[in-house]
Order: structure tokens, then sequence, then C-alpha cells
């Protein structure tokens, strides 16, 4: 089994990369987001939740609670952190598309007379 030291340390991994993950769908253009892209997003923000969650149930059988991870009870604060990040991306939606006015292209009525000298 790992040691407390460890997993906390992959604790503060994970909470990075859920950062990361949000600071970066925060970041990208509404054209990049996608509904394959938020999907993705999603799918890799409960990726690191599990990780998260499952590392939480091994440190919940250390002896030692005095550690700040407890104390602060970090694993309530990335679970709020996650649920809000996570709906956040679910109801992520585009803004109104701008609609461009159509270009106007002057018609030609009368076409232009072009006269052609004979040449003998």
């Amino acid at each position: 089994m790992l040691r407390m030291e460890d997993i906390i340390a992959t604790q503060e991994q994970v909470v990075g990369g859920i950062d990361q993950l949000y600071t970066n769908f925060k970041k990208a253009s509404s054209d990049r987001k996608t509904p394959e892209y938020i999907q993705k997003r999603l799918e890799t923000l409960d990726q690191y939740w599990n990780e998260f969650h499952n590392n939480h149930i091994n440190l919940l059988s250390c002896e030692d609670k005095s550690h700040n991870y407890f104390t602060s009870q970090q694993y309530e604060q990335v679970k709020n952190k996650y649920i809000k990040i996570r709906e956040t991306i679910q109801s992520y939606r585009p803004g109104t598309p701008v609609i461009k006015p159509p270009s106007f292209v002057p018609s030609h009525r009368s076409s232009p007379s072009t006269s052609l000298i004979t040449i003998k």
C-alpha cells in the first residue's frame, strides 16, 4: 500500500489536473466547444474525480487524521469544485451565432455597351 504522503501528493496532482482542465475550457474559443469537445472534457473530469475519490477511500484507512488533508476537509472542497465545474461545462451553450448581413451585389440592369472596331 502507498504511504499517506504519496497518496496526498497524488491528490494534489489530480486537483491540479481538474484546475487545468477548467482553465483550458474557459480559454477555448466558442468555435472549439463542439458537443464532442464538451463530452471529452466531461469524461476527463469524471476520470479525475474517480481517481481522487478512490485515493480518498485509501486515505480513510490511514490512522493519522490530523493531516491538513483531513482537517481542512480537502475531499469536500474538491467534491464541490468538481460538481460546479461539471455543471458549468455540461450547461455550456454557445452564444447566439453572429448573422452576417447579406452582401450587396449590384445588379447590372443595363449592360454596358461595347463597340468593337471593325478592322478591314
